[in-house]
């Protein structure tokens, strides 16, 4: 079965949220906790749409789902075997699925080459490809994410190499293949782990979004 990878901008998200009941009484607390509120718009649209998806694939109704976190904080869904990540950056949010294995995305808005040169030196190795900026963060991100440890490990010591749209992450610890896709001209999403084949849905409206959930 392959992994579905979900994606819609943050207002199209909140559009669709705002006519249910979907967020927890704990994820409604915190969203209220956010100071800025682009940082509260996008919380709920990644928190709403994780539940609105998994609701529909798992048959439990988005509030009553209960979760837990590993002890490197990563979210997963009780007594259900059904593995997801999200990620939210810039207009998007992105929610990835998968039945049959951990799988980690991440979504990320270019940004301008002085920031770059600043972060890039925390996940850059000498065996990785000679990619983009964007293309290595995204993809070593997703990574870390579908190992479960996030960056609680060195990213460094991860080398990813690309073929195409796809990639292959290795280290000393494993192997785990990814691949990218542009939802638009600044916006770059990476899954990686999960089956291998990726089924991208980017939705840009609440009907096309009402229309995916209906067919999950």
């Amino acid at each position: 079965m392959q992994t579905v990878v979900c994606a819609a901008p943050t207002a199209v998200v909140l559009s669709v949220v705002a006519n249910r009941l979907v967020l927890s009484e704990e994820e409604n607390l915190r969203s209220r906790s956010f100071l800025r509120t682009v940082d509260q718009q996008r919380f709920i649209a990644a928190h709403g749409l994780k539940r609105l998806l998994i609701s529909q694939c798992v048959g439990i109704a988005a509030p009553f789902l209960s979760f837990d976190v590993t002890s490197h904080g990563k979210p997963f869904l009780k007594d259900q075997d059904l593995h997801f990540n999200i990620s939210h950056a810039g207009d998007f949010v992105t929610v990835a699925l998968d039945k049959s294995a951990p799988v980690g995305v991440d979504v990320e808005i270019n940004r301008d080459i002085v920031t770059w040169r600043e972060v890039m030196p925390a996940v850059l190795s000498a065996q990785d490809d000679p990619l983009p900026p964007l293309q290595l963060w995204t993809a070593k991100e997703a990574l870390l994410k579908a190992s479960g440890t996030g960056f609680f490990t060195d990213a460094r010591g991860l080398s990813v190499k690309a073929l195409g749209n796809a990639f292959r992450g290795s280290s000393g610890e494993f192997l785990v293949d990814g691949a990218w896709y542009a939802p638009c001209s600044n916006h770059l999403i990476a899954v990686a782990g999960g089956s291998g084949e990726y089924a991208w849905h980017v939705t840009r409206s609440i009907d096309e979004l009402d229309a995916l959930l209906n067919r999950l």
